[in-house]
């Protein structure tokens, strides 16, 4: 028998055995990697070159293959439950730079001034207009009162330092684009006109 029929025997005798004892292997597969190969760097590194090679390969050879299951791959994450759990996730990890991009979206719509970034807004715990507590970890679901939200103080000036400050998406939706003059005079009216006559 020459080497490389023994070579095909040796294969398809291993692939046996592995089909026959597949939880076995598996298992001692997972030991072998936890206990030994995960902590071994050359381990590590080369499993990483091996794959760097083999996807560069895959791309050069089936581009189009490729270009399709990774359409595929995007298609049936996009919607799943672990889709909406990683973007509930992300999204609370990075609330302030969510907020501050939405803001900026906004901004280039109704052509307003801004120069704000995530480093300069701190989101507090309770709202600073109503008191209430502004939670974190209600994904991206923003309109929900206890939501922050970024608010301009003077509207016509737009999302610049000194005139945003964060607040509970109740407290922004009450104010909508109001100056301070017409809050002032919408208190005022209504507080005259629920006040005992």
């Amino acid at each position: 028998m020459s080497p490389e029929d023994q070579r095909k025997v040796w294969r398809e005798r291993a692939a046996k055995y592995r089909e026959k004892n597949r939880e076995a292997v598996r298992q001692r597969n997972t030991d072998a990697y936890h206990n030994k190969l995960k902590h071994d760097p050359e381990y590590v590194q080369g499993r990483r070159d091996y794959g760097k090679r083999y996807r560069k390969n895959q791309r050069e050879q089936n581009p189009d293959q490729v270009k399709k299951a990774w359409r595929d791959q995007a298609q049936n994450y996009r919607g799943s439950e672990h889709w909406l759990e990683d973007r509930k996730k992300d999204y609370d990890r990075n609330r302030l730079k969510h907020l501050v991009r939405s803001a900026r979206v906004r901004a280039k719509k109704f052509d307003l001034p801004f120069d704000i970034s995530h480093e300069d807004l701190v989101i507090p715990e309770f709202c600073p207009v109503l008191g209430i507590p502004i939670l974190l970890n209600c994904g991206d679901a923003r309109r929900i009162p206890n939501a922050p939200s970024i608010d301009k103080v003077i509207p016509s000036r737009g999302y610049v330092k000194g005139n945003v400050v964060v607040v509970s998406w109740r407290a922004n939706k009450l104010k909508s684009d109001a100056t301070i003059e017409e809050l002032g005079n919408l208190a005022r009216f209504y507080n005259e006109f629920a006040s005992p006559q």
